[in-house]
């Protein structure tokens, strides 16, 4: 059935190129020939050489059975395995297995394996494993694998392992795992590893690892865990575990953020808790990120701390300063345990894990190496196993719902910073 079919589709392309043969020869160019149906078995051997006699094939539609070649197309192209190009292409091109065109493309693309454009593509590429543009893309580039373009694109490219661009984009890049630009981008970028931009970016890079911007990044970099520009802009976010930059007029969010012009500073500081704590801040001038941690060594067991600290900076004549910020840190009690557990005990090592979370409000002086800073701070206490009370020296609100405390008061926050 299925080669009666064949056999059936394969006449009825014939008959249509026989009943246009005249109108091709009449409309014949000194170099081309026109052919409004064209069926071809492999290079070389077709129903369009045949009546070429040597000269140039421009297809208005083409069948090829396994590979066809021809100098232009402006139309529809089928083949089950090879479609082939020389000068250029416009309308429709569907292969098996590939499709190429040496010069432009303009149109619809769509190939098992891959799609090939030896210039400039204007128009829609799909490709089981990867499209190939050399020239620039203004459209959209789907492949299973890869998309590579050797120039500008403007459009969207999605594949689902790698995106390659020797230089700028505008608009989207998607890859299940690396999107790389050797140029700028403005617009979106997602990637499940990494995305690396060899220039600027202006919009949002997402990256479920690392982003990498090596020159000015304006928008948002967010990432599972490292974000690197070179410089980022005002109203600009990084936002990661990890966010390094030279120079950084944005907002970075993340446990350590680094930026080469200011360093790293130090923090001690103690509250009304009891607990000293040591803190390493990182950010810039205007926003700190602050890991620390603290013990508390006057209570009855030894209590620790670890937490982080966000702060937004309002500096004053280069002296004094106002800071807002919010922490979370966890308390933790029943180390001293930890003495008497045994990796072969199949009891648990237990130990009680509580939550404290501070609005501070701190009042600043510069001394030249040191920051003095003092404020109020609003405490909220939540914990399973614990009250709250010999933490707090006093309550504004107290409950238990749902089998937590929860217990807030108004405390006081003493530090320096180096």
């Amino acid at each position: 059935m299925k080669i009666s079919k064949i056999l059936v589709t394969l006449g009825l392309i014939l008959i249509i190129s026989l009943t246009y043969s005249q109108e091709n020869e009449e409309t014949t160019e000194d170099e081309y020939v026109k052919m409004a149906g064209n069926i071809s078995i492999t290079p070389g051997f077709s129903y369009g050489e045949s009546k070429a006699k040597g000269k140039k094939i421009e297809n208005t539609f083409n069948f090829n059975v396994f590979a066809g070649k021809s100098h232009r197309l402006d139309g529809m192209e089928i083949g089950y395995f090879w479609n082939h190009n020389i000068e250029y292409a416009k309308g429709f091109q569907i292969g098996g297995l590939l499709n190429s065109v040496d010069g432009n493309f303009s149109g619809f693309q769509s190939a098992g394996l891959v799609n090939y454009a030896g210039n400039d593509v204007h128009g829609v590429q799909f490709a089981g494993i990867s499209n190939f543009t050399k020239g620039s893309l203004k459209g959209a580039s789907f492949a299973g694998i890869a998309n590579y373009t050797g120039k500008d694109a403007k459009g969207a490219q999605f594949s689902g392992s790698v995106n390659y661009n020797e230089g700028n984009i505008k608009g989207f890049q998607g890859a299940g795992t690396i999107n790389v630009v050797q140029g700028n981008v403005s617009g979106v970028q997602f990637a499940g590893t990494t995305n690396y931009v060899r220039g600027t970016t202006k919009g949002w890079q997402s990256a479920g690892c690392v982003n990498v911007t090596s020159n000015l990044a304006s928008g948002v970099q967010t990432s599972g865990f490292l974000n690197y520009a070179k410089n980022v802009s005002s109203n600009s976010w990084q936002i990661g575990v990890v966010n390094i930059s030279e120079k950084n007029e944005g907002v970075p969010i993340g446990l350590f953020s680094y930026v080469k012009e200011l360093g790293v500073h130090y923090d001690v500081w103690g509250d009304e808790t009891g607990f000293t704590n040591f803190g390493i801040r990182t950010g810039n001038k205007k926003h700190g990120n602050t890991l620390f941690a603290g013990i508390q060594v006057d209570s009855d067991d030894e209590l620790y701390t670890l937490g982080y600290a966000f702060d937004r900076k309002f500096s004053f004549n280069n002296k004094g300063f106002v800071s807002l910020g919010i922490s979370h840190q966890g308390i933790i009690e029943g180390f001293d345990h930890f003495e008497d557990w045994d990796d072969d005990d199949d009891e648990e090592w237990d130990f009680d894990w509580h939550a404290l979370n501070k609005f501070e409000l701190l009042f600043g002086l510069n001394l030249g190496v040191l920051d003095v800073y003092a404020g109020p701070t609003y405490n909220i206490f939540l914990s399973e196993t614990n009250d709250g009370d010999d933490l707090a020296p006093y309550s504004l609100s107290e409950s238990k719902e749902d089998d937590v405390w929860v217990r807030s008061w108004i405390g006081a926050k003493v530090g320096i910073r180096y």
